[in-house]
């Protein structure tokens, strides 16, 4: 958590401005976090600096936002959407089976009923 609290910093003075709440916290988005880690693999890897791991990954976000392009959220908001309209989709299909079962089952009980009254 204090390398993000770093990287935060290091970032605002690169001109990103994190979202902050009504008390002045800071909220950081699935976005944000992918960012950090980006600079933290990057990091890792052999002969990379932070400076350096910084700069590439700056380079991938658009200057003074927190997020790297509208598009790219755009794209993952659909895809939540379509996952979620396919879900239900799926949720709907199954509850219009489960109303025909029990369409069927009512037929077929009044038939038992029907034949139940004819054999007395």
């Amino acid at each position: 958590m204090k390398l993000f609290i770093l990287l935060d910093r290091i970032f605002e003075t690169k001109g990103f401005a994190f979202h902050k709440d009504e008390k002045g916290n800071r909220t950081y988005t699935d976005t944000n976090i992918s960012m950090f880690r980006r600079v933290i693999d990057a990091k890792n890897k052999p002969a990379i600096i932070l400076e350096t791991a910084i700069k590439g990954v700056i380079s991938m976000y658009t200057k003074n936002s927190i997020t790297p392009c509208v598009t790219e959220i755009s794209n993952e908001n659909k895809h939540y959407e379509d996952v979620t309209n396919e879900k239900l989709d799926m949720l709907m299909q199954a509850l219009a089976k489960q109303e025909e079962q029990k369409r069927l089952l009512r037929s077929s009980l009044r038939k038992i009923e029907q034949t139940k009254r004819i054999k007395r």
